[in-house]
């Protein structure tokens, strides 16, 4: 990420200001985070949404993202602003390409030859003869187990 990215971000945090919207995303992961950083786990203090009970714990939220706001809370209070000014500076700092083909991703040659494709492997040869008419050799065993004459699941 350039420099120019770096302050948008940081525009577009100061803009947000230290608020979050009552009915995004947002407002779940800032609930979850503060409660996270005060003890209570991942749990909302009221019902949430149609799925989840007050006090109850829930894993229908990324819990990185809230482990990584829940951090930022601890050290800085409940303050959203705080946490979007920290994931600017991250991203600032771990992603120094312009887009996703520059930076991180662009910068490990030595990991090519771990992600080039690998030689095909060769079908093991078949030792045994195939079914007579082109039917699967486990179609008579299973309509013998199928109708209770045959329950050797073994050799199945």
């Amino acid at each position: 990420m350039n420099r120019q990215h770096f302050i948008v971000r940081v525009g577009v945090a100061l803009y947000l200001g230290d608020t979050v919207p009552p009915a995004k995303d947002e407002r779940s992961y800032s609930v979850l985070a503060e409660r996270l950083a005060t003890g209570h786990g991942y749990s909302f203090p009221t019902p949430w949404y149609p799925f989840t009970a007050a006090d109850a714990p829930t894993s229908h939220w990324s819990f990185l993202y809230t482990a990584f706001v829940a951090a930022v809370y601890a050290v800085a209070g409940p303050h959203p602003l705080a946490a979007r000014l920290v994931q600017a500076v991250a991203v600032f700092k771990l992603h120094p390409g312009e887009s996703l083909g520059h930076g991180v991703l662009k910068a490990a040659p030595a990991a090519a030859p771990i992600a080039a494709p690998k030689p095909a492997v060769k079908a093991p040869v078949r030792k045994t003869a195939p079914p007579a008419a082109g039917k699967p050799a486990a179609l008579p065993k299973a309509k013998a187990v199928a109708a209770g004459g045959d329950d050797d699941w073994e050799s199945f």
